[in-house]
């Protein structure tokens, strides 16, 4: 089965070693979408972290697991946050990790991935624009 893990769940395994059971399990395909991997080094707080996560890039490139954006999927995007911001309300301004998020349900979408994430909200939204599959992973205690 092909699966994209979201951002979230990466810091948290990182950060505490949590939800190993959906990274490591047997069966599953991971991709990445290039936006995870900016994110995830944004985030870094040591050079450790930051070897992990080029480890992690590199790994996934040499395996084709990472799903390239074609022009057609930028006026997808654009047009999905359009409608985020004038149908449903969303203030693009205040949210600029949407479009990351937006992104990311894309390359969903174009592999046929379940996308593993803790944002069920904005992914649920996204949804109404474009068909893909996502499981919400509950915070862990």
């Amino acid at each position: 089965m092909k699966i994209i893990i979201d951002t979230d769940i990466y810091i948290d395994y990182l950060n505490k070693g949590i939800y190993e059971d959906i990274l490591l399990k047997d069966g599953y395909f991971k991709y990445l979408a290039p936006i995870i991997i900016t994110e995830l080094l944004a985030g870094c707080r040591s050079d450790e972290e930051r070897k992990i996560i080029e480890k992690l890039n590199y790994i996934s490139d040499k395996s084709n697991r990472i799903v390239l954006y074609s022009p057609q999927d930028y006026i997808i995007a654009g047009n999905i946050l359009n409608a985020l911001k004038f149908k449903m309300g969303y203030d693009l301004k205040k949210s600029v990790s949407l479009t990351n998020d937006v992104f990311i349900a894309i390359a969903a979408w174009k592999i046929g991935a379940i996308l593993f994430t803790k944002n069920r909200k904005d992914f649920r939204a996204i949804q109404n624009y474009i068909s893909f599959k996502f499981e919400f992973v509950a915070q862990a205690m």
